[in-house]
């Protein structure tokens, strides 16, 4: 039915008159004519006042609008959203993977923004890897009570629980999104089939909500659009919101309409149906003539925001100032949070995305340029020198050799300039041929420079050869300087 003629309580009304009166675009006024009302109820019905005002916000404007949602994997994709678009998304995506998550979530919900979480689990045994081909942990066996593995999966999620519970604290209602894209296989979560799965969600959902009575959470199961998905689903009594994490081609700005329909029809149309990731960010304007009524996107981190070419400028900026879409500034946050939200950081100067000036007396080399094995040139991260950066470190042997050509040979002082966002990593480094040991890249968001000493370097060709070891980092620039000037060096007796 219209939205207009859905039933709510006396309590929700006022989120529903907010969801209306956001300027909602004349051509969606009838979007929900064919679809049944979804209840605002949260599927845990202890569910704190913050959850149920959120989740009555949700369908209040569901298929009215749709929430603006971005990952943030080194938290320069809200920096640049604001800088060319003026606009920061309502919703934030963080994934339990990574050190300070809690912290940023809640700095995020003091700006009155959303926050949902994912869970990269590592394996708590047999190789601690979250991907099925890093790991022989057995999930067959962890939903087993009595088994190694099941007392080692309770012990993470009791782990997981104490974060969720400082969230709940500070009375910040999350999306909860666990056991993602299990139908994949790629996860261990998924790699025996569907029931295992499910069961290992509905062991989630009992212990954060009756053993840790967490009452903070909107639970999110992240489904495929196929003729099987059924078999995964773990039923609407554990569900809020049925998720799809959505990868087109770069610069397919579909509405994905059929996958759309494929969700809302898993759930018996009970539930709401979102893009709990994204590459391309569907087209506003197609969402709306097609009906694809999805409650939100979330485009994934890195690349997928920041290269250009998944999602282009003049996209984002259609995106972020279309009267569909929902932004920070937009959602009522305050009525959500029961509070203020505080100001929002102001947008980087446009000078900030220049690459930090080369230290003083040094050249740059840039690995864009030099001979790549199994890496590749990129441009997601931004600040970086010349044309982009090497990144792809993720197979034994990937490498950039750089070229360094010198008219005086002589000692020479060595810079890497580099970017770590996933934590400290070590790799090879080798000078014209000669090791220089396996060194450690510390943890770095943005591109910065790591000093290796001194070097000898011959005149003309030298070359500096960057090889995985752990991998997972990216390659701007080698940087060299003489230990003595030129001028020094004509003071010097032959």
């Amino acid at each position: 039915m219209p939205a207009a003629r859905r039933v709510f309580s006396a309590g929700s009304v006022l989120f529903l008159l907010t969801g209306l009166l956001l300027s909602q675009p004349a051509q969606a006024d009838d979007f929900l004519s064919a679809f049944k009302p979804v209840s605002p109820h949260p599927v845990n019905p202890q569910a704190s006042a913050e959850v149920q005002r959120l989740m009555q916000y949700l369908t209040g404007i569901y298929g009215t609008r749709i929430i603006a949602g971005q990952y943030t994997g080194v938290m320069e994709e809200l920096d640049y959203l604001q800088t060319f678009t003026g606009k920061l998304p309502a919703l934030c995506g963080f994934d339990f993977l990574f050190e300070g998550e809690t912290e940023r979530a809640l700095e995020w919900a003091g700006y009155g923004g959303l926050v949902t979480f994912s869970w990269h689990w590592r394996a708590p045994l047999g190789g601690n890897d979250f991907y099925t081909s890093g790991t022989s942990f057995d999930i067959r066996r962890a939903v087993t009570p009595g088994t190694p593995e099941h007392d080692l999966v309770l012990r993470d999620i009791d782990q997981i629980a104490a974060q969720l519970g400082r969230l709940e604290e500070a009375k910040v209602p999350v999306l909860w999104r666990p056991l993602h894209e299990a139908e994949g296989g790629w996860f261990w979560w998924g790699a025996h089939g569907a029931e295992p799965a499910r069961q290992l969600y509905t062991i989630l959902f009992d212990r954060l909500t009756s053993y840790h009575r967490l009452n903070n959470l909107i639970w999110v199961w992240t489904s495929f659009s196929n003729s099987q998905s059924y078999r995964w689903y773990p039923g609407n009594q554990f569900v809020d919101i049925v998720g799809l994490d959505n990868y087109p081609a770069a610069g397919n700005y579909s509405p994905f309409l059929a996958q759309f329909n494929a969700l809302a029809a898993l759930a018996q149309e009970e539930r709401m149906a979102a893009l709990s990731e994204n590459g391309p960010i569907p087209d506003p304007d197609g969402l709306v003539s097609q009906q694809a009524a999805w409650l939100y996107f979330t485009t994934w981190s890195g690349r997928f925001l920041l290269d250009e070419v998944n999602n282009s400028a003049a996209h984002l900026q259609k995106v972020y100032n279309h009267d569909y879409v929902l932004t920070l500034d937009k959602i009522p946050s305050e009525l959500i949070y029961g509070r203020l939200p505080l100001p929002a950081p102001p947008a980087k100067p446009v000078e900030y995305w220049n690459a930090p000036p080369v230290p003083a007396g040094y050249a740059a080399h840039e690995a864009e340029e030099g001979v790549m094995k199994g890496t590749e040139l990129a441009r997601s991260l931004k600040r970086y020198l010349g044309n982009g950066y090497v990144t792809g470190f993720d197979q034994t042997g990937d490498s950039v050799e750089v070229q360094i050509r010198v008219r005086h040979s002589g000692v020479y002082r060595l810079k890497v300039r580099y970017a770590s966002v996933y934590g400290a990593k070590r790799n090879y480094v080798h000078v014209n041929g000669q090791s220089a040991g396996e060194i450690e890249f510390p943890y770095s968001q943005a591109f910065t420079d790591l000093d290796l000493g001194l070097v000898h370097l011959q005149v003309g060709e030298n070359t500096v050869k960057i090889e995985k070891s752990w991998g997972y980092f990216e390659v701007d620039s080698v940087l060299t300087a003489p230990l003595l000037s030129r001028e020094t060096r004509q003071r010097l007796p032959r």
